[in-house]
């Protein structure tokens, strides 16, 4: 009996490690297989880094400009920050203003979707989706905001 539940726990183990050592090993086969996909990891890892900070700078310069601007309720700096989600339709702003936001909105958006790309290509497949649910949760609300700026 008691060699019977060992046994039994010995399969579970390996049953167990199957899929981690499976996992491990296609890992180091497709890094030996292609060698260049590291440096594209890296290069990609590098760009979307650099076009996030750009993107952080250019959204810190568009606040700072448009701090002038906002209503009254939200003058305050921690106010304003929620203030700037409705920047981009807002005809009361400067349209400098407003093109500053959309292009680094655009910019953290392809840095996010860089990220993404490498989570996806170093095996993290639910990491890579929730980025690009970000990614689209911030496209369906530029695309309610337009909707909402038409009317």
């Amino acid at each position: 009996m008691l060699r019977a539940r060992l046994n039994a726990a010995r399969i579970h183990a390996e049953m167990i490690d199957e899929p981690t050592a499976w996992h491990a090993e296609r890992s180091v086969r497709a890094a030996r297989e292609n060698p260049e996909l590291g440096s594209v990891k890296s290069y990609l890892a590098v760009f979307s880094g650099a076009l996030l900070l750009v993107s952080l700078w250019m959204l810190q310069r568009a606040h700072m400009d448009a701090r002038k601007y906002v209503p009254l309720q939200f003058a305050d700096d921690f106010s304003s920050r929620y203030y700037m989600l409705y920047v981009l339709f807002n005809r009361t702003m400067p349209l400098e203003i407003r093109r500053r936001f959309a292009v680094a909105s655009a910019l953290w958006l392809v840095a996010v979707v860089g990220f993404a790309a490498v989570a996806y290509l170093t095996d993290n497949p639910v990491i890579a989706v929730l980025l690009l649910l970000i990614c689209g949760f911030a496209v369906a609300n530029i695309a309610w905001q337009w909707s909402s700026a038409r009317r």
